[in-house]
């Protein structure tokens, strides 16, 4: 009876825990990028755990063009510690598979955390990187021109309809 009448929360694209492990791990100088797709949950979380508005870059949503998305994380190579947040995936982009890949191509993955929605699809979890794109030799190995992106046909009305809140312009 008490299992039917309190039901545990759904925990849908649970930023929470995400936010509050880059505030207890960030180090003065890493660079914290967001996934458009986890900016408006991000930011209403960030002052609750100490992170400042300035200290995130929110990324752009490009659903149509997903290279963008490697230009947009190009702007921290050379750094040794880089955070990437992520939810609220759009299914069957590859948008966040693009970006990962992209920086274990460039970087090294020094440490990752996912936090599972209820719901058991990996588009509702939460997701949270960090990178060390500092070495020179693995930089070499690609840049956001040239590394392979997936070719995926998006509905028109996803592309147009599918961005919100926070995205960057």
């Amino acid at each position: 009876y008490a299992a039917v009448r309190a039901l545990p929360p759904e925990r849908v694209e649970h930023m929470r825990p995400v936010v509050a492990a880059v505030s207890t791990q960030r180090q003065p100088d890493d660079a914290v990028y967001v996934y458009y797709g986890a900016g408006q949950a991000t930011l209403y979380y960030a002052p609750m755990f100490g992170l400042a508005r300035n200290a995130l870059t929110v990324g752009r949503c490009s659903m149509a063009n997903p290279r963008a998305y490697l230009r947009d994380v190009d702007q921290f190579r050379g750094r040794p510690r880089v955070w990437i947040l992520a939810t609220h995936l759009i299914r069957n982009t590859g948008e966040l598979q693009a970006i990962t890949d992209y920086l274990d191509a460039i970087g090294r993955r020094a440490d990752m955390m996912t936090v599972p929605a209820t719901t058991g699809l990996s588009a509702q979890a939460a997701y949270l990187y960090l990178y060390d794109l500092s070495d020179p030799a693995r930089l070499r190995a690609a840049s956001a021109e040239t590394f392979e992106v997936p070719n995926v046909k998006v509905d028109e009305s996803l592309a147009q309809g599918g961005c919100y809140g926070t995205q960057a312009p």
